[in-house]
């Protein structure tokens, strides 16, 4: 019951920032759907992809698993202090 609650309060939330921003309630109501579609496909990339938070060169990185079909390369990513994301691929081997 509690997701239920979650999601029916962040979806009357979008709608009703979307009216504040002067859509129709129709509109409002289609956008909140468009946003949850994205939310949801972000959600699915996001939990396969993800395999962790590691330390790689002193700094802590997103590891986002392996960046090539032959399994010879990992990716990650991190973000600097102006909030910029870099990517790192490395070699399996050099880990």
């Amino acid at each position: 019951m509690p997701g239920f609650i979650t999601k029916t309060y962040v979806a009357v939330a979008a709608i009703k920032g979307f009216l504040d921003d002067g859509y129709t309630l129709k509109a409002a109501v289609e956008k909140t759907h468009e946003l949850e579609q994205s939310w949801r496909v972000l959600h699915e990339v996001m939990s396969q992809a993800v395999k962790g938070v590691i330390e790689l060169d002193g700094k802590n990185v997103v590891d986002l698993g392996y960046f090539d079909d032959e399994q010879q390369q990992r990716l990650f990513a991190t973000i600097d202090d102006d909030n910029k994301v870099h990517y790192i691929v490395r070699r399996t081997d050099e880990n």
